[in-house]
């Protein structure tokens, strides 16, 4: 089926009987050649991915030689395309990764902030240990940043900078990935101190499809595309950690893609059987309207079984006292 020009989606959600709020959203779902299946709103728009595309920023891990020569495990990479709750587990390994490449997390330039996992931020606070690096949600991608200017032979002090031949040989795969050229206008920095780019959708949507299924890139590419895309799958905790979204759709998925979100209301994902790449984005910036807008086009594609898209294409909303008093919809000319 190949649909274009599609109205927004709607993601409204209710309390009782009416709609309180409703979410705007622009989405597409594209091919590695860059055949549009689905879209809806304006997917020549440009946005900000944030850290939907971490499995793009990881692949110098592989291309530079620092996975081999830092046997780097595939949940090293896992968190190295992560959002994590900074949980004790997710933490741990990231501070041995860093010890083994003679770091620690004062090599760090992602900055520090309390553990996303509100279990796991009581118990770093109860315990008496500073906050530090290693918890904030995108440490493994710093980590995997660090080992990389180490395989280049690079200085690791100011690794995060537009400037730093890492940041540059990312651009480039991303360049390369999405068929784009990044200009200086279309540089920003992100959250954790990294660049950011601005980049139309549908070039985004390209670049994930690639990812899975890397047609007309080198060698190289496909082979890295490959690893990182079934470590990432294949350990969903690592990427984002108990009642998480990510960790929860790609279990439930076995594999069939590769989802992420990022901050604003966006969220990626990869579909290789379908040689897909798909983009969202929410208009007013709010994670919980990706994730049903997400979980919609998923099972549109035919990748959840009905227990599945009971789950997460049709969200209750509970008050404290776990009272239900309402519920999350999308409305779309298509119907789950």
């Amino acid at each position: 089926m190949s649909l274009k020009n599609l109205p927004p989606l709607n993601v409204d959600v209710w309390r009782g009987p009416n709609i309180e709020s409703r979410h705007t959203v622009s989405a597409v779902v594209i091919n590695s050649s860059g055949q549009i299946q689905y879209a809806w709103g304006e997917i020549n728009q440009k946005i900000y991915p944030r850290s939907s595309i971490k499995a793009l920023q990881a692949l110098p891990i592989i291309l530079s030689g620092a996975a081999d020569r830092f046997a780097v495990s595939n949940i090293e990479l896992a968190l190295a395309g992560a959002s994590h709750n900074g949980e004790p587990e997710q933490v741990e390994v990231i501070q041995q990764w860093l010890h083994r490449l003679g770091l620690s997390e004062n090599d760090l330039e992602c900055g520090a902030h309390l553990p996303g996992y509100p279990k796991a931020a009581a118990q770093l606070m109860q315990s008496g240990n500073h906050i530090t690096a290693l918890h904030n949600n995108c440490s493994g991608k710093h980590t995997g940043m660090l080992a990389t200017a180490l395989a280049l032979g690079e200085g690791t002090q100011g690794y995060s900078k537009a400037s730093h031949p890492v940041q540059i040989m990312i651009k480039k795969l991303i360049e390369d990935f999405c068929s784009e050229q990044i200009h200086e206008t279309d540089i920003a920095i992100d959250g954790c101190s990294i660049p950011t780019y601005y980049l139309p959708m549908k070039s985004l949507a390209i670049g994930m499809a690639r990812l899975g299924h890397a047609e007309n890139l080198i060698a190289a590419y496909r082979q890295a595309a490959e690893k990182i895309y079934t470590a990432i799958v294949g350990n969903p905790y690592f990427v984002a950690g108990t009642d998480r979204y990510c960790t929860l759709i790609m279990t439930a998925l076995n594999g069939r893609a590769l989802v992420k979100t990022g901050a604003e209301g966006v969220m990626f994902a990869t579909v290789p059987e379908l040689k897909a790449g798909v983009v969202v984005k929410v208009h007013d910036g709010t994670v919980r309207a990706a994730e049903i807008a997400m979980s919609f086009i998923l099972n549109e594609l035919g990748l959840l079984d009905p227990q599945s898209a009971e789950k997460f294409c049709k969200i209750p909303v509970r008050n404290w006292n776990q009272i239900l008093t309402g519920r999350i919809t999308i409305n779309s000319e298509l119907k789950t």
